[in-house]
């Protein structure tokens, strides 16, 4: 069990609504603590920058700048931040709660095997190819930062978490100090070669850190070793088909595509590994399926506190409380009781009226927090769409290039008569003809994208600014249902104790 010392921030409250219950997890920067939203009454995980890190302003920036960036991702195979900020000491993210394990820890037990693998892979290639299309490149793709909830009979929930940190190394403005601390977060058998050439990674890179973990999965063992060698000649790479027996060809050919030492030589983009796997594992509707909801403990029954209880509670136990005392101060005849117990009515009358109110705000910001994910979804659906067409087309165009420029080749060798040389003539305009056209096609659907990320964008911002003004309203009037419900508890205590009643609580 953790002491206050091994986790300074249990049991404090978080922005005024996040209660910390429970460490999930620390690293060299951060923390993760599972909190629960005292307004709502809903699990989230809660990653706050450690004091030594936190108080570096730059890095706090970037932190919180970058959260606002992954918000607007929103993928099922991404972990949602729903809220973000600052406190005097540090910084916080605010994250969907996803009851799995990392698969570090699933590894730690040994391979899954290539058809897991492969399941798992294609989720991290769909989540990849709508982070690349929103311009979010991860940079510290490992197993620790993928979450797995498996099920019964079907396929594992995959969720891609941790976006952000790693591309703090190329954002700028932090301190020396910071940098380095940074960089040891970075699990060098993972890593692209090019951080140790150029110093530079990008989403190629985020496609060779995925490789490496399907190697890792399919047979247990890390593809270069555990550490990667300085910069210079690749390492031999060892095939899979040597480790994993009965593996697919496909599959075998994909994962060492993306292990390519050479970014050039990787798939053309994540779209390309999605496609690939989908064709390997020729997947049912149902590996398309929606994550269930998490399910919420029942909270322990206790003394109640009408500070920090969940607000859907306060009402009926004041009116348990109050049907109690009326109960029994209707037999008695103290003088003065009848005023006392006019005073309470009228607060208890209050309380039902404000408890409706915040129920309402409840339904309204659920509603609103509803909308959002459907106006994101949708349009991340139609990024998602025109980018896999625009990806289709690049490689279409580039199929067609080669094509020509083998002709070309042909033509000018000087090897053939006149009649051959138009009709390789003719053949080299028609493929032309076709590169051009692809490629503007595949330009129209990069301005396509580029308007719907501006919708998306523009969206985002007004879905924000309703939704703090509906959770600032909600705070506002669950702040004064506590308030009214202590002086309404004070009244009935006061009413009660001459009468020797302990009010009931549960």
């Amino acid at each position: 069990m953790s002491t206050s010392d091994d986790a300074p921030w249990l049991g404090r409250l978080v922005a005024s609504r996040y209660r910390l219950i429970a460490r999930l997890g620390e690293s060299k920067l951060a923390e993760v603590y599972l909190a629960r939203h005292v307004l709502i009454d809903r699990l989230s995980a809660i990653k706050i920058l450690r004091d030594d890190v936190g108080r570096d302003k730059a890095l706090r920036s970037l932190f919180l700048r970058e959260a606002k960036a992954v918000n607007r991702i929103n993928h099922p195979n991404i972990v949602e931040i729903t809220d973000y900020g600052e406190t005097d000491e540090t910084a916080f993210l605010v994250m969907e709660y996803v009851p799995g394990e990392a698969l570090s820890r699933t590894l730690a037990r040994g391979a899954i095997g290539w058809e897991r693998a492969a399941h798992l892979g294609l989720r991290l290639a769909l989540a990849l190819s709508r982070a690349h299309e929103m311009g979010v490149v991860h940079r510290d793709l490992k197993p620790s930062n993928v979450l797995l909830v498996a099920q019964r009979g079907g396929a594992d929930i995959v969720k891609l978490t941790d976006f952000g940190l790693a591309k703090l190394l190329t954002g700028g403005g932090q301190t020396t100090a910071t940098a380095a601390l940074l960089a040891t977060q970075l699990s060098p058998a993972y890593v692209a070669p090019e951080l140790f050439s150029s110093g530079a990674l990008d989403a190629k890179s985020d496609l060779f850190s995925l490789g490496a973990i399907l190697y890792e999965c399919a047979c247990g063992a890390m593809p270069y070793g555990a550490e990667r060698p300085p910069p210079g000649a690749p390492p031999p790479l060892r095939p899979l088909e040597a480790i994993a027996a009965e593996i697919s060809p496909l599959f075998a050919d994909i994962v060492h595509r993306l292990l390519a030492w050479s970014p050039d030589d990787r798939p053309r983009d994540a779209f390309e590994v999605v496609a690939t796997l989908r064709e390997v594992l020729e997947p049912t509707p149902d590996a398309d399926r929606d994550p269930p909801t998490v399910r919420r403990r029942p909270r322990p029954a206790g003394k109640p506190s009408l500070l920090s209880m969940p607000f859907d509670r306060i009402v009926p136990v004041c009116r348990r409380a109050w049907a109690a005392v009326r109960e029994v101060a209707a037999r008695d005849v103290r003088p003065g009781l009848l005023d006392d117990l006019r005073q309470a009515d009228e607060l208890l009358t209050m309380i039902e009226r404000l408890g409706e109110t915040v129920a309402a705000d409840t339904r309204a910001l659920a509603l609103a927090e509803e909308r959002a994910s459907v106006v994101r979804r949708e349009l991340g659906s139609q990024i998602d769409q025109r980018a896999l067409a625009r990806s289709r087309a690049l490689g279409w165009a580039g199929s067609l290039a080669e094509q020509s420029d083998r002709i070309r080749s042909q033509r000018l060798s000087g090897s053939h008569r006149v009649s051959t040389v138009d009709a390789l003539l003719w053949e080299e305009a028609t493929l032309d003809l076709g590169e051009e056209q692809t490629r503007a096609r595949a330009a129209d659907l990069a301005a396509e994208i580029q308007a719907l990320r501006e919708q998306l964008r523009l969206a985002n911002e007004a879905l924000e600014r309703d939704g703090a003004v509906l959770a600032a309203q909600l705070e506002g009037h669950v702040a004064a249902l506590r308030a009214l419900a202590v002086e309404a508890w004070a009244m009935l205590e006061h009413i009660a104790a001459p009468l020797d009643l302990a009010l009931p609580i549960a």
